[in-house]
C-alpha cells in the first residue's frame, strides 16, 4: 500500500511540474529525481519485494529523466571566461544550488537512463514473461532514439520484433511499431485529465512523412479558420523538433509517407 502511494506521488510530483505550479521548478525536480532514487535502491535492495516494483520505480525514474532533460538546459563550459570559484555570500542561495545539481544530473542523465534500463530488462529475462520483456526493450529503444542514438535504438527495436514474434504477438507488434509515434510514448510530457470546457477543442489536422530515423518531412496544414493559423505553424515547428519512432514492424526501420493526424490544442 505504502509503495502504490509513493508512486501516486510522484506521479503527483510530475504533474505538478509541468503544470508550472512553482515559478522556478528546480528544488522540486530535484526532490522529486531524489526520492525516486531512494525508493527504487530500497526496492532493489529487498529481495522479499516482487520484480514488478522494480519496473514501476525505474520507468517512473526514467519519466523524471525526459523531465530533466527537457527542463535543464546543457550548461555551458565557460572556463577560462568566468571565475570557478564556488558561489558565496550575497550571490549563493538555494536555487542556484538546485540548478548547478541538476545541470551535473543533466550531463550523465542518457547514460542513467540506459543503465537503469538495462538492470531491470536483465531481471525481467529471466522471468519467462516475452511480453513484458518486449515492453521494456522498446521504453529502451525509445530513450536511446530520443536522443539521437539510431544505432543503440535500432538494437532494442530488433529485440522487440524478435520477442513479439518468437511470442506470436502480430497485434502488439503491429500495435507498438507498426506506425511512427511522437517520442517520448509515455506519458511523461503529459497525462490526459478531464475536460471541463464547455466550447470544443481546437484541433489542427496536419499530414507529413517521417523518416526511417523518425524524422518529420513535408508538413501540411490543414487549417480552415484563419484564426489559427499561427497555431498551425507553431505545430509544425514543433514536429520538426520531435524524434519519433520509426515503423519497425518488419525488422527494420521504414520511412512511412502521408501520415495523417489531428492534435488538440492543450492550454
Amino acid at each position: 500500500m505504502r509503495l502504490r502511494a509513493a508512486l501516486a506521488y510522484l506521479r503527483w510530483q510530475r504533474e505538478a511540474i509541468r503544470l508550472g505550479i512553482d515559478k522556478e521548478g528546480s528544488h522540486r525536480l530535484l526532490d522529486l529525481y531524489n526520492l525516486n532514487e531512494e525508493l527504487l535502491g530500497a526496492v532493489v535492495a529487498e529481495p522479499s519485494v516482487a520484480l514488478h516494483w522494480q519496473r514501476d520505480f525505474t520507468l517512473s525514474q526514467l519519466r523524471n529523466l525526459y523531465l530533466l532533460e527537457d527542463r535543464i538546459a546543457p550548461a555551458v563550459d565557460k572556463q577560462g571566461i568566468e571565475s570557478s570559484l564556488p558561489l558565496i555570500g550575497n550571490d549563493w542561495n538555494q536555487q542556484d544550488f538546485d540548478k548547478k545539481r541538476l545541470e551535473t544530473m543533466q550531463r550523465g542523465s542518457q547514460s542513467r537512463g540506459s543503465e537503469l534500463m538495462l538492470a531491470l530488462i536483465e531481471r525481467t529475462a529471466g522471468s519467462g514473461d516475452n511480453d513484458e520483456l518486449a515492453r521494456l526493450h522498446l521504453e529502451l529503444g525509445d530513450w536511446y532514439q530520443w536522443h539521437g542514438s539510431d544505432r543503440q535504438a535500432g538494437e532494442q527495436y530488433q529485440q522487440v520484433v524478435q520477442l513479439l514474434s518468437a511470442a506470436q504477438r502480430p497485434d502488439l507488434l503491429q500495435q507498438w511499431l507498426g506506425q511512427p509515434r511522437e517520442l517520448p510514448d509515455n506519458g511523461a510530457f503529459w497525462q490526459p485529465r478531464p475536460e471541463h470546457k464547455a466550447e470544443p477543442p481546437i484541433v489542427i489536422n496536419v499530414r507529413y512523412d517521417v523518416s526511417a530515423k523518425g524524422r518529420v518531412r513535408n508538413i501540411q496544414s490543414e487549417v480552415s479558420d484563419p484564426d489559427v493559423e499561427g497555431l498551425a505553424r507553431r505545430l509544425q515547428r514543433k514536429l520538426r523538433q520531435i524524434r519519433f519512432r520509426p515503423r519497425w514492424v518488419t525488422g527494420v526501420a521504414e520511412p512511412v509517407t502521408q501520415i495523417q493526424r489531428g492534435y488538440v490544442l492543450i492550454d
